[in-house]
């Protein structure tokens, strides 16, 4: 399969990420800091970072960017992390958090992993490839984006209503379009969207993503033939903040027209 050494980096890292990230989750003794952008960082951020970064670096002679500041080398292949997304899931002992890792040769994604250890569950995909979940179980099955076409029978997720009462009329917006479907539930951080990748929902939106929360949700969505859109373009900074949404191939537009996007 092609790039199949590449999978095998992404699962390396994943598996270091999931063992470390382990070792602190539910810990009593877990160290916190608060970053510039008055977020959280745990030890176990820090930490996984640390030892992604240098197998990255040392190991596949690949470059590193991850959230909690690493920026290191300048080859044409470049991972792209975060370390713990969900932290503040994490620090209170809620299992929905996960390493992100996403891999660009040049200007396009090849190979992306979602791991969430504490969920017992991991999605991947490869350009091309389709995309793939390793379930409790252990089992591992390709997935697919639902097909579900009108949105009063869909089931639909979002991220913090917050996030959307600081935008103007954004509260009454995402009010509005819930309403118009079948199921509404809040997943938070990548899950939302690794949801819509197996079509277990048919769309997720979140308001506050930088790139590193979603290049490699994008990936999986796309490649279970799922849509994503954001409202970054070609000078969006990789930290800068920016909305997003994730659906099926047709509710997009709808939900698009609905949140006032379009």
């Amino acid at each position: 399969m092609k790039y199949d050494k590449e999978l095998k980096q992404a699962f390396r890292l994943a598996d270091a990420a999931d063992e470390i990230g382990m070792k602190y989750f539910l810990s009593r003794e877990l160290k916190i800091t608060t970053k510039p952008d008055d977020t959280p960082v745990t030890e176990g951020d820090t930490e996984i970072e640390k030892a992604l970064s240098k197998i990255v670096i040392e190991q596949f002679g690949d470059s590193y960017v991850g959230e909690e500041g690493t920026r290191s080398g300048n080859s044409k292949k470049v991972w792209l992390i975060d370390p713990i997304d969900g932290t503040k899931n994490f620090l209170r002992g809620f299992p929905v958090w996960g390493s992100l890792i996403s891999l660009k040769d040049g200007d396009e994604v090849i190979v992306a992993s979602v791991s969430a250890p504490a969920l017992g569950r991991r999605w991947w995909a490869v350009k091309n490839g389709g995309a793939f979940t390793r379930d409790v179980s252990g089992k591992e099955r390709q997935i697919k984006a639902s097909g579900i076409s009108d949105l009063s029978n869909s089931f639909v997720l979002h991220n913090s209503v917050m996030t959307w009462d600081k935008k103007e009329g954004g509260l009454e917006k995402l009010l509005g379009l819930l309403r118009k479907t079948w199921r509404q539930r809040q997943a938070g951080d990548f899950l939302g969207f690794m949801y819509v990748a197996e079509g277990v929902a048919d769309a997720c939106f979140d308001s506050y993503p930088a790139l590193w929360d979603i290049e490699a949700s994008e990936m999986i969505v796309k490649e279970a033939g799922g849509k994503v859109w954001t409202s970054a373009g070609p000078q969006t900074k990789i930290d800068e903040r920016r909305d997003c949404v994730g659906a099926n191939q047709y509710l997009m537009d709808e939900i698009l027209s609905h949140l006032g996007y379009n």
